[in-house]
């Protein structure tokens, strides 16, 4: 994923998009360093979603954003029906973002294609 995301940069040339190798509990940028976090249909499969929520809360600046994205599945999925977040998932990650210290916490839904997303969004605080 690293290598497919470093060939776009090329060629779309784009210099000021900085991808690197991690996983959401360690986050390789010192603190505070980064104005958006974001996790596209990945938020089912971390170790410990606690710990890569306050990872995200660790590498936000000020203002910044952190943005879980996960294809809306029903309840009782198995197999690929259940990658992805539930809509009472949803609700908890809003939960456990707000617990973070995360302000303005709010999810939406998107069309994606013939897929819908659910997306949890929240801010770090100014001060």
């Amino acid at each position: 994923m690293l290598r497919f995301g470093q060939w776009l940069n090329r060629l779309r040339r784009c210099r000021k998009v900085i991808l690197l190798e991690g996983t959401a509990e360690a986050l390789p940028r010192p603190d505070e360093s980064a104005t958006v976090v974001w996790a596209l249909s990945s938020l089912h499969r971390w170790a410990d979603r606690a710990a890569g929520i306050a990872e995200a809360h660790r590498v936000l600046g000020p203002g910044g954003r952190v943005l879980l994205a996960e294809r809306l599945v029903e309840p009782g999925g198995h197999g690929h029906a259940a990658h992805g977040l539930t809509s009472d998932r949803a609700d908890e990650v809003a939960v456990e973002l707000t617990a973070a210290g995360f302000s303005g916490v709010h999810r939406r839904l998107r069309t994606a294609g013939h897929r819908t997303l659910i997306v949890v969004v929240g801010s770090r605080p100014l001060h």
